[in-house]
């Protein structure tokens, strides 16, 4: 299995810290039998180009940003309305919900990839408050769709 982080060309970023993760999750509930080989930020020609190596099979999976995503997705771009959001927890409840759901369906559509879920890298662009200072986001939500 062959995974893309995207990132601005730093070793320490989230995308690929969360690839990493995935990679050594992978390994220890597969008995190690199977093998995440990690290719970080850049190394399939960027944001644009990793979605067509997505499609046409280079790479099994990969995090984007939204606003990158969204060319080939256009419906994602509902989470980038800036302050739509009240809180992180409103923000969470609606992408864990139903409306999340019918986002991460149509954005499969659109692009031609299965969007597995969102991950919570930041919403402080679309949120008017944060988490209390030194407070940690919510748990991943499982993949789903």
């Amino acid at each position: 299995m062959k995974i893309s982080a995207s990132g601005a060309g730093v070793k320490a970023t989230y995308g690929n810290e969360l690839c990493r993760t995935f990679k050594d999750l992978v390994a220890l509930y597969s008995n190690y039998e199977i093998e995440v080989k990690v290719f970080p930020q850049g190394t399939f020609g960027g944001s644009q180009p990793a979605v067509l190596s997505l499609r046409n099979g280079e790479f099994h999976m990969f995090n984007q940003a939204t606003n990158n995503f969204a060319v080939h997705a256009p419906s994602v771009n509902a989470f980038s309305i800036p302050y739509m959001f009240n809180s992180y927890e409103q923000a969470y409840r609606l992408v864990d919900g139903p409306f999340g759901d019918i986002i991460r369906k149509k954005a499969s559509q659109e692009s031609g990839v299965r969007l597995m879920g969102i991950h919570r890298g930041g919403w402080r662009g679309i949120c008017r408050r944060g988490p209390e200072r030194g407070a940690e986001p919510g748990p991943a939500p499982a993949p789903r769709g």
